[in-house]
């Protein structure tokens, strides 16, 4: 995830969970929101979500792994961040 937001320059360099709890600005953005614990981190773009962590058959395919879902998680553990404009 954090590759994804480094190749479409919204990071300088890859960034563990840690830090992009800090990252960009606070709270969902329109298109992209990045969900990050100390721990852990997903993206939702366009209501779609990307998580490394996997855990849901809606996508049809295995039960866990990286991959997109439409299926949301709960975030209340999670910062809530945005790049500027999206």
């Amino acid at each position: 995830m954090s590759y994804a937001l480094y190749g479409g320059r919204f990071l300088r360099s890859a960034l563990a969970s840690g830090p992009l709890m800090r990252w960009g600005r606070r709270g969902p953005g329109r298109w992209i929101t990045v969900y990050a614990h100390r721990s852990h981190a997903y993206i939702v773009v366009a209501g779609l979500r990307f998580d490394t962590s996997m855990r849901d058959r809606d996508a049809g395919g295995p039960a866990t792994g990286p991959r997109w879902s439409k299926r949301l998680r709960r975030s209340a553990r999670f910062a809530a961040r945005h790049p500027r404009g999206y």
